[in-house]
């Protein structure tokens, strides 16, 4: 489903922690503090970051739930402890943050990640929270051609099958907020919500989306307005969305993808966000 190996995503975790990506780059030049979490890359990073001089402005933490996820094709991405524990690591990484701000309710907090394969991951999670199909949810990603975004459509659309009923809860939860007859419009949080939007999460992945959730949840609650940025976050902050409905006045979109499941995506977020078909 990617143009890439996933061993990519190690060498762009390194260069983060040596200050060398355009994220670091950028952070710096603006004075802002940076935060670079491993939740869930495949392979111990301990190791490659000693053989690195890390910049000291940059915060890097290892708090890896697993070496990646499952296949969803074949079961669930996540178990639901380890889709928790994804979601607590998102939430400490934000406490951290705002804890070096001067006051939590004046800072922003921008949310992003980096990875080969999570556009998958993202598309599966827009259609279960969108119900749109794959094909209009399923992108290029980081370079794929037509072919490869067919066969990427197709695992999406498997995946969705064997999470089906993980789905059907999450969508109940999503279509009664929504107000679809005969329930009410008030965006209720009634109890088991959660644990259907977790099942969903857990079922499609990935651990990177669960924990950049729980960041939005945490910063959100904490006061803190958090720019969402591009595809993937814009999922994550979905999922925040179902988990906690009023996280959403705090959020503000940053960038816009051109993956093609983005405004999907950004719908889920809000009627009154950019909708620019």
């Amino acid at each position: 489903v990617s143009a890439y190996p996933t061993a990519v995503t190690k060498s762009i975790f390194v260069t983060l922690a040596a200050g060398g990506a355009g994220a670091s780059v950028l952070a710096k030049s603006q004075g802002v503090g940076l935060e670079v979490v491993d939740v869930g890359i495949d392979g111990d990073m301990a190791p490659l970051l000693q053989d690195v001089p890390c910049d000291p402005e940059v915060a890097v933490h290892l708090h890896k739930v697993a070496n990646g996820t499952q296949n969803f094709c074949k079961g669930p991405a996540m178990t639901a402890a380890q889709c928790d524990q994804a979601l607590n690591v998102g939430k400490e990484a934000a406490r951290c943050a705002l804890a070096k701000a001067a006051d939590p309710t004046t800072a922003a907090v921008m949310i992003g990640e980096l990875g080969i394969g999570n556009t998958t991951a993202s598309s599966a999670l827009v259609c279960a929270l969108q119900q749109c199909a794959p094909a209009d949810a399923v992108g290029r990603g980081t370079g794929l051609d037509d072919a490869g975004v067919a066969h990427k459509a197709q695992v999406v659309s498997t995946g969705l099958q064997v999470n089906a009923e993980a789905v059907a809860a999450l969508r109940a939860v999503l279509c009664r907020r929504r107000g679809v007859p005969p329930c009410s419009q008030e965006e209720v949080v009634q109890p088991g919500d959660a644990d259907a939007v977790k099942a969903a999460l857990a079922g499609l992945g990935g651990l990177e989306i669960a924990a950049m959730a729980g960041a939005i949840v945490q910063s959100t609650d904490s006061g803190a307005a958090v720019l969402v940025d591009g595809f993937i976050s814009t999922v994550a902050a979905g999922i925040a969305v179902a988990l906690a409905p009023s996280c959403r006045k705090n959020l503000f979109l940053a960038t816009q993808s051109a993956e093609r499941g983005y405004f999907h995506a950004a719908a889920a977020l809000g009627p009154y966000l950019p909708r620019d078909e």
